[in-house]
């Protein structure tokens, strides 16, 4: 696990070390500038001629003592401080003059020609406002060379708690940022401008937090995750029993996709209840699954209500359509789960589900905390009435207040999928790929999430874990198919091979648990 801070927090955690385990500042930006040359040379970025291109604020400073340190390991150095020198910090004012000593002169404006690396030291977390004049001016002129960019903390330009480009930014081509990732740093646009990330850690650590931990965490594609205990002394009863409520007369696929993903999560039964069109084809391609079907023209909500009472799990959405017979189903499902005996167990709402929830004011009202919604940023638009660009842009603070708002587990989908448990704490997850972006790739995560539910996993750790294992699927479906090549049911394929590889509890052998 790793956290991911904002800029407040970094500000904050950076005083605490500073001021109450009294690391001096200037010990700390020593560390940043020689942990900066330190990568470059571990990442084998070109050396021979380098500019380093600094603001006036700390991370300048930074920038400084790195030209310094490079100039020690005599390579050839030019810095530009850009800017009013009667405006920099007393850190950066203080390299400036530690320069002056080593012979290092410092121009004000960015030299004509080109140089294998430039190191851009302009902006550090603490930009809030576009980029305009003489550092737009900058930065531009830093992407038209060609040298490998090296951006300090955080590309020049990007919010870094949004990630938004601040009218312009430096596009990156390895970023090495402090002690921890900063937010601007995941979330796109900014990411995509980001390079290679590299976290380097100067002493600023968990010592710093002083009770006040940061409230969002991520797991590294390679980290590995607990999946839920498994006895010898158990039986299908042991894992769960998932009522999936999915599939219309005219995607079935949706439901076909969600049920082999839950079982082969490792739920111990799933139940389809479903349009009768998708019968033959569930029960040829999943005969592990249970399968209770409904007439559009002679439906028995008697037969839903057996179901929901079945279920130790419900889940409903994918492909369910939003069609009048959909809406019968979808307010006994919901009135079902707004009961005392349906409080208590999970629910999870997808696709649909949440189509038709929009519409209604009062949705969450009685549901309790067990409820766990996944809709993509269009689904998220209909639902709080924005505009999706608006949600895309403030992915984390939308899905953050939402869930807060409506006390419940909020997966906000997105290429930077966005977890949030509905009490300030969050995950961002970092697994998958573009090839992911594919008609059905939704389904098979609402699927996975429900048979980790279905497994007594709690509510916001089978969000989360789901989230990050369907990721790991795409990814690994990715490096043997290629993203142009992939499909939502290779995820499912994929899945078996991805547990045995990254589940921290072996793979579920006898004696491996």
């Amino acid at each position: 696990m790793e956290y991911i801070v904002t800029s407040s927090e970094m500000k904050e955690y950076d005083m605490n070390t500073i001021e109450k385990l009294l690391v001096p500042s200037c010990v700390l930006m020593e560390r940043a500038a020689l942990s900066i040359v330190q990568v470059m040379e571990k990442e084998k970025v070109p050396m021979d001629d380098i500019l380093v291109v600094c603001g006036t604020g700390n991370n300048g400073g930074d920038g400084l003592a790195a030209a310094r340190i490079l100039r020690e390991k005599n390579r050839k150095v030019t810095c530009v401080l850009m800017g009013d020198r009667e405006r920099c910090t007393k850190e950066t004012r203080a390299q400036l003059k530690i320069l002056e000593q080593y012979g290092l002169s410092v121009n004000n404006t960015i030299p004509e020609g080109e140089y294998t690396s430039i190191i851009d030291a302009l902006f550090g977390i603490g930009l809030s406002r576009n980029v305009e004049g003489l550092y737009k001016e900058g930065i531009e002129s830093i992407n038209k060379k060609k040298g490998i960019k090296v951006c300090i903390d955080i590309p020049s330009g990007i919010h870094s708690d949004k990630g938004k480009v601040m009218g312009c930014a430096v596009r990156g081509d390895l970023t090495v940022t402090f002690a921890f990732k900063k937010l601007g740093c995941l979330l796109h646009p900014g990411r995509d401008y980001v390079g290679k990330l590299v976290c380097s850690p100067i002493g600023i650590t968990s010592s710093s937090f002083f009770g006040k931990p940061p409230s969002i965490f991520s797991l590294s594609r390679e980290e590995g995750l607990l999946m839920p205990k498994r006895k010898e002394n158990s039986h299908k009863g042991s894992y769960g029993k998932i009522l999936l409520v999915a599939g219309s007369h005219s995607m079935g696929g949706a439901a076909l996709l969600a049920t082999k993903a839950a079982l082969a999560t490792g739920a111990g039964m799933v139940k389809v209840y479903t349009a009768k069109e998708n019968r033959n084809l569930l029960l040829r391609e999943v005969p592990e699954a249970l399968v209770s079907f409904y007439d559009q023209d002679q439906w028995k909500e008697e037969e839903l209500l057996e179901a929901l009472e079945w279920a130790s799990v419900i889940g409903i959405g994918p492909g369910l359509s939003t069609s009048f017979r959909a809406r019968s189903i979808w307010k006994t499902v919901r009135d079902y789960c707004k009961k005392k005996e349906g409080r208590e167990k999970p629910l999870l709402i997808d696709g649909d589900g949440l189509n038709l929830g929009a519409e209604e004011k009062d949705l969450w009202e009685g549901l309790g905390d067990k409820c766990i919604i996944t809709p993509h940023v269009k689904e998220m638009a209909r639902l709080i009435g924005k505009d999706m660009e608006e949600v895309k842009e403030n992915i984390l603070s939308i899905g953050l207040a939402y869930g807060k708002e409506k006390n419940l587990c909020c997966v906000l989908k997105d290429a930077r999928t966005v977890v949030t448990d509905g009490k300030g704490n969050t995950y961002i997850n970092q697994s998958g790929n573009h090839g992911m972006a594919t008609a059905g790739s939704g389904d098979v995560l609402s699927g996975m999430i429900l048979g980790l539910l279905a497994q007594g996993e709690p509510v916001y750790e089978s969000a989360w874990k789901g989230v990050y294992l369907h990721g790991l699927c795409g990814d690994m479906a990715a490096k043997k198919l290629t993203a142009y090549g992939m499909k939502a049911s290779h995820l499912i394929d994929f899945l078996p091979k991805t547990l045995k590889k990254y589940n921290k509890r072996g793979g579920g052998a006898a004696g491996a648990i």
